[in-house]
């Protein structure tokens, strides 16, 4: 976890380019094998994460 944390005083952060996460992957727009898997599920249970949702959900339209 020490190379995937950056640590600067107060504050946290990672570096993506360690992590095989698919919405990063997402992210990238290019990996269009992970556009293709997105089944429209993104943190369903937080309604704050529902503009996210809808952009992975456009990005997947051809």
């Amino acid at each position: 976890m020490q190379d995937v944390l950056i640590r600067d005083g107060a504050r946290v952060a990672i570096r993506p380019a360690m992590l095989d996460c698919d919405y990063y992957r997402l992210l990238e727009k290019e990996d269009r094998k992970a556009i293709r898997e997105f089944s429209d599920e993104y943190m369903s249970s937080y309604s704050w994460a529902e503009p996210t949702r809808g952009s992975l959900q456009f990005q997947k339209k051809p």
